[in-house]
């Protein structure tokens, strides 16, 4: 049995266990199952996809005739843009907000992993945390504006951690940062290390540099390599 509460939810499905509240919740669904969705046009075109948790105006409302699975999202215009998507949770206003197949991400916040469409598990947690990348996977970054990147631009297996680490990143890849403003003005460069407050914080385009303490190398303009 399906419990249904809103104009035009729920009204083509077969499946059982499915919760529709709001209009225009579930509206497209079919033969899912197991869905839940609350909220102005929650979920609305899911048509066959099963395990979904959508909760807030327009949460999960996704592109006409496409199913996704196992998706949570909750917020304003969480997961908005979702396709075919897997296994995805979003927490906050517009958390991934853009996504459409990518699978297993985690954005928690404001706007976290806002821009991500097709990439694959990558973890935001603060607001406007990895904002800007789209196809980058393998990502993690943990404070408000963390990685938080450049239009247009995708990068992959960085970690950054604390308030604008790595903020200015384009397409560096294998970056570990921790510590507020670490390596904020990193673009392109890839396999560095800083940990500290404002660590390399002028740091581009090197390499395999390392950057340890709180200031450490903050006045070097740094685009070379193997620097300590």
């Amino acid at each position: 049995a399906n419990q249904i509460f809103g104009y035009n939810s729920l009204t083509a499905n077969t499946g059982n266990y499915n919760i529709a509240i709001g209009t225009e919740t579930l509206m497209a669904q079919t033969s899912g199952e197991r869905n839940t969705a609350v909220g102005y046009q929650a979920g609305r075109s899911n048509v066959t996809g099963d395990y979904n948790t959508f909760m807030g105006f327009s949460a999960g409302r996704g592109a006409t005739d496409q199913s996704n699975f196992n998706n949570t999202g909750i917020g304003y215009e969480a997961l908005y843009s979702i396709t075919t998507a897997n296994s995805n949770f979003g927490l906050g206003y517009q958390s991934l907000r853009a996504l459409t197949s990518g699978g297993s991400n985690t954005g928690i916040g404001g706007q976290a992993a806002y821009s991500v469409t097709t990439g694959v598990e990558n973890t935001a947690l603060g607001q406007t945390a990895l904002f800007y990348n789209q196809t980058g996977n393998y990502n993690v970054a943990i404070g408000r504006a963390a990685m938080f990147g450049v239009s247009g631009n995708s990068h992959e297996n960085n970690t950054a951690v604390g308030y604008k680490s790595s903020f200015g990143i384009t397409t560096g890849h294998t970056n570990a940062t921790l510590g507020y403003a670490a390596a904020m003005d990193l673009t392109t460069g890839h396999s560095n290390v800083a940990i500290g407050g404002n660590a390399a914080q002028n740091m581009t385009s090197g390499y395999e540099n390392v950057a340890i303490g709180r200031d450490a190398m903050v006045n070097n303009t740094i685009t070379g390599n193997n620097n300590v």
